[in-house]
Formats: structure tokens, sequence, C-alpha cells
């Protein structure tokens, strides 16, 4: 057996070193950059930024977050933009937005690079005064008592309000001087940053700032704090700070990473936050400085625009790189290396001096340096080797485990660890120092133990296959655990082992990694089978079906408050153990988790698990996560909660496709009742957890639980007054009690409203009856019919035009009182057709002869009611030659043949069927044709039942008004429907023949 060589005598000098281990060792908390705690999130073009270069940035009281670009003003409301520009406003003379501000009235005021300003308020936009629109106006602030100062670029200072507008020349300005920045000192004394120096202007005069000691620095942004301090920033001298007498500069000599100041802003924390040019964002506290650039995740290092949200978020806008948001998040990724491949963390370790270590997919060694984790040993074979495992032994060696063997190293110099014949190495998953001295190491060949420098099997590989040891636990009695992937659970005590497999109750025998609770309890991870208890003999399993986050467990570590942090490919959770005991005695039906990703602060929620030092807790009780992108830490002590109640806003009220701002009272036309109503809920720590209530008052019972969905759709809402309240909760569970709410009314159809319910009655009633005796004077009529040869003509249109209205007539009522219960828009639709029927039946009654155009149209009338009954089983199709449609006919000569290819052809027919009515030249003449595909008939036309009183009727009218000069024939065969054919001479009212009269013959 091969081992590193005179290993036992470095024992001594081990005792020493871990003295001095102990004072250089960076501590996992307390050495923390605090700015490396820090989350980045960045939004670009991608995102729907609508140019990468975001000027400007203010926050309204309704939280929205207002961007200037130049490519117009970007709305964000935390996941997506909405861009108004000179398209969508017409008052925006350019799409350049150079600043934002934000008056104590809740206005937004928007200066581009053309003349003049726009204000925008509840959400309408409009010119702000008519005597500002030929001003470049440049700065913008308030003082205590209201009034705007506006700073122009020849220098003007202006000063309005409700009152007007005041205009002031400065008397002692320099020549050429722009004016840049304001900031209020008084109502009458204001703070004048120039390309010409500091300023203060009283009383009409502008007097040098005296503290500044350089009078012709360019002063490009004065914020004021709240203990009174004044920041000046400039664009080549860096960062002035005046309390009083008392002035300090901040320049590249003294720690700020660059000269000129972009962008300058204090918190209600006491911190002053600055925007370089080329130095990213500095924080200053407490007269300390703290960067955060590029290599922290920011898009780029040019920040002009910088602004602090209501949650405490802090908004940096880059000149080409988008819009980032730094949050103190509950997470803090560190990043690790100086590429992808190096950032990909296997294994995460604190040695005896408080020293982070984690190891990579490269073979490295990385040694965290309060920011990130730099690179401190690369292993040989670096490219092929996984770092899987970590311990610092009792002497000060560090036993690094990896895909390709172990290795030793200390100081500085690190030696395999090798097997005996120097065969191919096992791979080393976890590394356990026992109390007695001796190393459990978890391999690839089963569990193996170092003692007295010898390597001896303690779990063998089974029956000549591989068993991969996973994790190693142990036991303040000296129990020794260990989780194999692919043979189960082992248990080593008192020199005897003992497997646990699927027939003793586990779930599977794929094992990820274990844990021993305070309570000796035994938690077992593994790789989609969720978490597993074992006490005892007593196995309990818990997944995503009782309500666990996720059911693969990479690391599990214990926090203070008796929770257990788990690692997963989709984040980090935790869950209490009182809950998972209160689950496993029926007191709860379901699991509580707390799940945590990239909008808590990871840079990934993709982590890594491999064996023991996927995670790690440090020893101030911070968790730390192995991921594929550095380092995921949180302190489960202090975690941040959000307990600002979002903002929401009712944004847009959709009522039939017509849209109506939600800013005041909807009044909504006669529609068919689809109603959307869209809504946001303003936090941006986490967007896509924020939750909504909402209840439509006068329709739903009680509120309806829309989770993160931002709209809420009703269809066929019945006309009425209705109340739409919303409440919103922050992804933290806090809840905006107000809430907001838009009052709605839906204005009913005529044929909704009472009023025409009554009068439709009326109708049906007087139809009826009015249809009755016209059947009744059409009996009288035909008993005289011998007696009144005279005007037979006349008489017989009248019988025809009374014939419509008996079973036809009936029918219709009766198809109408089927449908006012079943769909009250159509049989609104049948009442409307049929009394335009009726009187169009009464008009024409009166006339002889009427272009076929307007017999087509009392047609289409009478077709239409008829295909509202027979729905989609009737199909009329009319062709006509146009040069026909001021011919004159016989009033109602098309109707009677229609209406019996319906009643004995088309419903007699099992499927759909088809009319077809056709009007063309034929030999000088007109022919009409009315043909349909239904039963047909095999008897003569003339004494079929096809041949009714209409077609008689219709036949005697032909004779009488045409004699010999036209030509009626009826063609019917069984299955192959009915043919009716009527040619009749060409006749014009242009050729003296009145639709009143009769032509000649």
């Amino acid at each position: 057996m091969h081992t590193v060589p005179r290993l036992r005598w470095l024992l001594i000098l081990a005792l020493v070193l871990d003295v001095l281990a102990g004072q250089a060792g960076l501590m996992a908390h307390g050495m923390i950059d605090e700015m490396a705690l820090y989350h980045c999130q960045t939004w670009g073009l991608r995102e729907g930024l609508p140019q990468s270069s975001v000027i400007a940035i203010a926050q309204t009281p309704d939280g929205y977050l207002w961007l200037g670009t130049q490519e117009g003003l970007a709305r964000f409301d935390g996941l997506r933009f909405k861009v108004f520009n000179k398209r969508s406003v017409p008052f925006l003379e350019s799409n350049f937005v150079r600043f934002l501000f934000v008056s104590a009235d809740s206005t937004l005021w928007v200066a581009t690079e053309a003349e003049g300003l726009v204000k925008m308020r509840d959400g309408e936009f409009t010119e702000a005064d008519t005597v500002l629109a030929h001003w470049y106006i440049t700065a913008m602030t308030q003082d205590a008592d209201g009034a705007l100062w506006l700073g122009t670029r020849k220098g003007t200072l202006i000063r309005f309000g409700a009152w007007g507008v005041e205009y002031h020349t400065p008397q002692g300005a320099p020549e050429g001087v722009a004016v840049i920045a304001l900031e209020s000192l008084s109502p009458d004394s204001l703070l004048v940053g120039t390309n010409r120096g500091l300023f203060v202007y009283h009383g009409g005069q502008l007097e040098r700032y005296a503290p500044l000691p350089k009078p012709y620095m360019v002063v490009r942004v004065i914020r004021r704090s709240a203990e009174g301090a004044i920041w000046v920033g400039t664009s080549d001298d860096g960062l002035w700070r005046i309390m009083g007498t008392v002035r300090k500069h901040y320049a590249k000599a003294n720690g700020l990473p660059s000269n000129r100041v972009l962008s300058l802003m204090t918190d209600r924390d006491g911190n002053t936050w600055v925007g370089t040019l080329g130095g990213g964002v500095v924080r200053i506290r407490d007269g300390t400085v703290a960067r955060f650039t590029t290599a922290n995740g920011l898009s780029n290092d040019d920040v002009v625009s910088l602004c602090r949200d209501h949650e405490g978020s802090v908004w940096a806008g880059t000149s080409g790189g988008g819009l980032n948001r730094l949050t103190l998040g509950k997470f803090a990724t560190f990043p690790a290396g100086q590429s992808a491949r190096q950032a990909v963390i296997y294994s995460v370790y604190q040695d005896r001096g408080g020293s982070l270590w984690a190891g990579n997919s490269m073979g490295q060694l990385l040694r965290f340096d309060g920011a990130r984790f730099q690179q401190a040993v690369q292993l040989s074979g670096g490219e092929r080797r996984i770092v899987t495992a970590l311990m610092e032994d009792g002497m000060g060696t560090m036993w690094v485990g990896t895909s390709q063997g172990a290795v030793l190293y200390r100081d500085g110099v690190a030696h395999e660890f090798l097997l005996d014949g120097g065969g191919p190495p096992f791979s080393v998953s976890c590394i356990v120092e026992a109390k007695d001295g001796s190393v459990l190491l978890g391999t690839s060949d089963g569990l193996k133990g170092f003692v007295r420098g010898k390597l001896i099997d303690l779990v063998k590989s089974d029956g000549g296959k591989e068993t991969l040891i996973r994790s190693i636990a142990l036991q303040r009695d000296g129990t020794v655990w260990a989780a194999s992937w692919g043979a189960g659970l082992f248990r080593l005590k008192r020199g005897t082992v003992t497997r646990f497999t699927t027939a003793d109750g586990l779930p599977s025998n794929d094992l990820m990694s274990l844990h021993v609770g305070r309570d000796g309890s035994l938690w077992v991870g593994t790789l989609g089978h969720g978490l597993i208890r074992k006490e005892g003999s007593r196995i309990r399993t818990y997944t995503t079906a009782e309500g666990l986050f996720d059911d693969v467990v990479y690391a599990i570590l214990q926090d203070d408050s008796s929770r257990l942090w788990m690692s997963s490919n989709n984040g980090v959770f935790a869950v209490r153990i009182p809950d998972l005991d209160a689950f496993d005695t029926g007191a709860t039906d379901t699991i509580t988790c707390w799940s945590f990703g990239i909008n808590d602060g990871m840079r990934t929620s993709e982590c890594n698990g491999y064996g023991l030092n996927s995670g790690w807790r440090s020893s101030d009780g911070r968790l730390w996560f192995a991921t594929i992108n550095g380092v995921a830490s949180v302190d489960p002590n202090h975690i941040p909660r959000n307990m600002v109640p979002p903002p929401v806003v009712i944004e847009d009220v959709v009522v039939d496709r017509r849209s109506f701002p939600a800013n005041r009272p909807v009044y909504a036309p006669p529609g068919s009742g689809q109603l959307e109503i869209r809504y946001v809920g303003l936090s941006f720590l986490n967007p896509t957890n924020v939750h909504y209530l909402y209840r439509l008052e006068g329709f739903d019972e009680g509120w309806v639980d829309a989770d993160a969905r931002r709209a809420a759709f009703y269809t066929n809402l019945p006309p009425g007054e209705y109340r739409f309240d919303l409440r919103v909760a922050n992804s933290d569970g806090v809840w905006n009690q107000k809430g907001a709410s838009v009052l709605l009314t839906l204005e009913p159809h005529y044929y909704q409203t009472l009023w025409f319910g009554l009068l439709c009655a009326a109708v049906v009633a007087v139809s009826a009856f009015r249809g009755f005796q016209l059947y009744r004077r059409y009996h009288e009529r035909e008993l005289r019919s011998s007696q009144l040869e005279a005007s037979l003509a006349r008489t017989k249109l009248q019988a025809l035009a009374m014939q419509l209205q008996p079973h036809f007539l009936f029918n219709t009522l009766h198809a109408i009182q089927v449908l006012v219960r079943e769909d009250p828009a159509v049989a609104g639709r049948m009442i409307t057709g049929l009394s335009e029927l009726l009187r169009m039946t009464l008009d024409e009654g009166r006339q002889e002869f009427v272009p076929l155009a307007r017999e087509l149209e009392f047609l289409s009338k009478y077709v239409e009611i008829q295909e509202i009954r027979f729905q989609d089983r009737l199909r009329v199709n009319v062709h006509v030659d146009d040069e026909l449609l001021p011919a004159l006919v016989p009033t109602m000569i098309l109707q009677p043949f229609v209406e019996n290819a319906i009643t004995h052809g088309v419903a007699k027919r099992a499927g759909p069927g088809r009319i077809d009515v056709k009007a063309q030249l034929f030999d000088g003449a007109m022919e009409l044709l009315i043909a349909d595909d239904g039963v047909g008939s095999a008897q003569s036309p003339a004494t079929s039942e096809r041949s009714g009183l209409g077609i008689t009727n219709t036949r005697a009218r032909l004779e009488q008004i045409y004699g010999d000069q036209h030509e009626f024939s009826i063609r019917s065969e069984p299955g192959r429907g009915t043919e009716v054919r009527i040619v009749v001479p060409l006749k014009f009212e242009a050729e003296g023949t009145s639709s009143a009269e009769e032509p000649s013959p």
C-alpha cells in the first residue's frame, strides 16, 4: 500500500498552523463584502426596453417605474414595458427623454431633447404650459411652497405653479452659463449647478457657492440628503459632500472608481448612491466607499441614472447596457473563478480557521475573499477532475475528493492519495473524520476507512457490482450512516453493517444525501423520490404529492429554527420540522414549503448535488449551496421580508373588445357581455409571485383566487350595475388591504328592457288578431270571387297576402316562445323580422306589381325568419341578373313557391336542404325558377299535395294578368326535389306601366 509519505510527522506542525489559519482565514460572515450581497437583475431590448440607454428613472406614487430612453418613455410594472412616444403621445416633440421629475402632487414631468415640457397624471398626458413650449428645459426641482423651478440651457430660471409663470434672469451669472442641475434650499433660495460651477440663487442674484474650492467645475447633479448634507457630482472632479462648513472630497485618489459622476441619489437609510462613468455604481455609507460593477453582475459600468423604489431596490440605468436592479435579496450568490466553467461548483466547505472553500468541475480549489471565490489550488489533470468532497482533518490537512481519486493538500502542496497496486483511481464523493481520528471515504468502490495509515473496506462492493457511496453521516454514539447510489442505506454500528433497501420501506435505493438532526433522527435525500425521515425502525417519505417543493433533494442543512433547507435543480426550499411532525400525526393534510430561486437573489436556480459537500452550514449559521453558477448563500436567521404592501392598479376594462379607462366609472353600450379586467400589483421584488383576489359584486358570490393571473374574465354577463374589487399581496404575503375598485354599468339591449317585453307581447297579440282577421276575410272573398271578376287580380293578391299568415304566423310565434327562454337575443331578431314582414305584407297588398328587387327584399325577410327556425337545416341561394332587378313582377309571386319548397321539400328531408331562386333572361322574357333538393313527388304536380291554394291562386293570377303570354310548369321527382318555372313578359316602369296598374297583354 502506498500512502502519502511521512503523513503523521506533520502532526506537531499542524497544531501550530491551525492557530495561524484561524487568524488568517476569512470568516464566512462579518468578512463578507456587503455589496456582494446585492443581487443584480438586468432588462434590455429582449425584455421589451425600447432602447438600451436608460437616461432617466422615476417612480410615481401609483407604483409604476418610468424610464427615459432615446426611443421614448417606458412604463415598467416588473414584468412588462409599455412604451410612449411621439406616435402615441402627441405632446412629445421628441422620443429622446432627457430627465423625469415627480412632483408632490404625483405628476410626472417629462423633458425631452426638444423644447417644452410634458406632464402625466392619472394616466393622461398633457402639455405643461403653452408659455413653456419654446424653452429648452434642462433641470427641475420643487421648493417647500410647492412651486416648481425649471432651469434652461440659456441660464434662465422659471418658477411656476397654479398662479402662473415667473421668469428669473439671475444677476451676476457668468457669460454662457447653462443650468444643468437644481436643488431647493428654501422657497426663495436655490442651489444651481451649471457648466461654470455651483451657485446659490437668492433675491435675483446668482452667487458662487463658497464651500467648493474649485469655482469652474462642471456640476452635473446635486442632491440634499435627509440630514441636510449637500452632495455635488461633477463631470471631472469627482464627488463633494458639504455639511455646513465641513466638506469631503471623493475621487479616484481616495476610493471613488471614477472622477466623472453621471448620477446621484440619497436614500432614507443614510446611503449615498453614485453612478459613474466606467466605475459602475458606488455606495457611500459612513464615509466608506463600496462598488458594484460588471464583476458583480452589473450590465454596464457607465451608470447614467439612479432611483430607489418604494421596496428599497436600487435601479441603475446604464449607457448601452439597459436597466439594472440591485436588491438585498433573501439569497446572495457569490461568483466563482473567472469563467463559466470555473463557476460550476460541486462542493463547499469551511475549514477550522474559518476560511470558506469551494471545488469546481475543473479540478480547482477556490477560496472565498469576501466577495467571490478565487482560485487557490489547481490539481493535476484538473480539466478531467470534479472536486466533489472537501474535509480538513485534525492535523490541518485538506482532504480533497474528486472524480478521479483523492488528493491531500497542505502548505500549498498537493499529494495524490494512491491505491494499492496503482490501479485506476476510484471516485470519492464524500470524506468525514470520525471521533477517533480515522477518515471515512465514500467512494465508487464502497465505503473505506483510513485508519492508522491503512485503507480498509468498511462496506464492500456487492457481488462484484460497484457500490457508490454518495454521503456519510455520523451520530453522537459513533454510528456511521452511508447513503449509496443503487444499494440503499448502510449503518455501521459496533462493527456490524446493516443494509436498508426498498424492501425495508425506502422509496428508492438511489440515495443522494444524509443529515443527522439535532434530535438524532436521520434525514435522507433522494433523486426524484423526495425526502426520507428514519427514526428507529420507522421510515417516512415526503414528496411533492404531500406538499414538498421538489422530489430532488441534494444537500440537507438544518438551521437554528428547526427548519430543514434542501437544494434541488429548481432552487432551494425549506420546511419546518414541526410542520412535518404535524403532518405525520394527521394534524395537517399538507406540507408547507418555502422555495427560493432567481427572484430571491440566486444567480441560477440549478444547484449541484454530488455528495456531502453539496451544501454547508458555516460557523455563523449561514448556509451555502453549490450551484452551476457560483455559490448561493442565505442567512436563515435574518431573511429579509418585504413588508411593503404592493400598490395595485386596475389598468384597463375591456367590454366586448372595447377598451375603457379604469380611473372612472365605466358605462358600456349594449353588447354580448364579454368582460375582461386587467390589473397589476406593483411589487418589483418578486413580481411573478404577486397574489391576487378579486370579486365582481353583483355576480360573484365570493372572492375569486386568481393566484398570479393579471386579468379577470367574464362571458355572457347580463346587463346591470357591478363593482369590481381587487386585493393583492406581495410574495411574502403582505396584503394591500385598501385594494382597488371600479364601477361598471352594462347597458341592456332594447329587447332586454321591460318596455320592450311589454311591446313584444302587444305586437304578438295584435299580429295574431290581425292574422285571424285576414284569414277570415280571405275565405269570405273566395265565396264572392265569382261575383267580383272585374277585380279578380287584386282580390287574389290580397288572398295570397292573407294566406301567408295562419300556419306561418303561428309556427313563428311558437318558435319565438321557445327562443325567449333559450336565447333572448335570437328571439329579439325573430320578432323584429316578423314585424317587418307583416308591415311589408300589408303594404304590398295594395299593389299589383312591384320591381323584382322589392319582391326579393320581401322574400329575404320571409327566408330570414325561416332560417332562424330551421337553423343550419335550411339554405336559400338567390341568383339574379342585375339588369332584371327593376323589372316588374306580380306582387308576392315568389313567396308561395318558396314556402311550399320549405314545407313539402326541406322540412320532410332528414338532413340539411337547399332552395335555389333564380331570375334570368329567356328569349326577351324573364324566367323565374324556384328549385329545392327535397323529397320530391311521383304524383302529377297538378294533383299532388304541393298544388295547394297558394299555387292555384298564383296560376289563376298569371292567367288573369298575362293570358297566353306566360309559361308556368312544375316538375318533381322522388328523391330529387321539385322545380317551379315561370316565364313572364319583361316590363319596366319606364315603359309606362305603373306598379299599381295591370300591363296590357
